[in-house]
């Protein structure tokens, strides 16, 4: 009794025999496995563009803003007169 000499078999099998039916799905794979690579890439260079662009219009708004609450802060109230704390000037306020 002859033996078939054991045939080694690779997950390339795309060849001059190989048909549409293995060569697609090897296709695909590559083509997935490459976009996984790419996708990332092209996204991050795409999020840091707009995040410069936003930082470059946000930033002197909140310098801006950031001086404006120091000078009201720096700001000396004239001192009001005091008032006894039963009196009817006080403000009271109420949660609606």
């Amino acid at each position: 009794m002859a033996t078939r000499p054991h045939e080694r078999r690779s997950i390339w099998r795309v060849g001059p025999e190989s048909t549409w039916t293995t060569v697609l799905p090897v296709a695909f794979i590559i083509a997935s496995l490459i976009s996984l690579v790419i996708l990332p890439i092209v996204v991050a260079k795409h999020t840091a563009r707009m995040r410069d662009e936003i930082t470059s219009l946000a930033e002197p708004a909140r310098r801006t803003a950031n001086e404006v609450q120091m000078d009201v802060a720096s700001r000396s109230t004239p001192s009001s007169p005091s008032r006894s704390p039963g009196s009817d000037s006080t403000v009271t306020s109420s949660c609606a």
